[in-house]
């Protein structure tokens, strides 16, 4: 699936895959997508403005 989604919200989807990843036993890949398919997240734009880093 490839969406057109402001560079913040991938950064914020791969850190929530990332993680899951880790809490649910490490050393695996997680996509996004299939987590969204699994239900257990939601796809959310992120605006400009609501990331702060560090």
């Amino acid at each position: 699936m490839v969406r057109e989604t402001f560079s913040a919200t991938l950064l914020d989807y791969a850190d929530k895959a990332l993680y899951y990843g880790k809490q649910n036993g490490r050393n695996q890949v997680i996509f996004f997508d299939d987590l969204v398919a699994a239900g257990l997240e939601a796809e959310q734009d992120i605006e400009p403005g609501e990331i702060t880093l560090f």
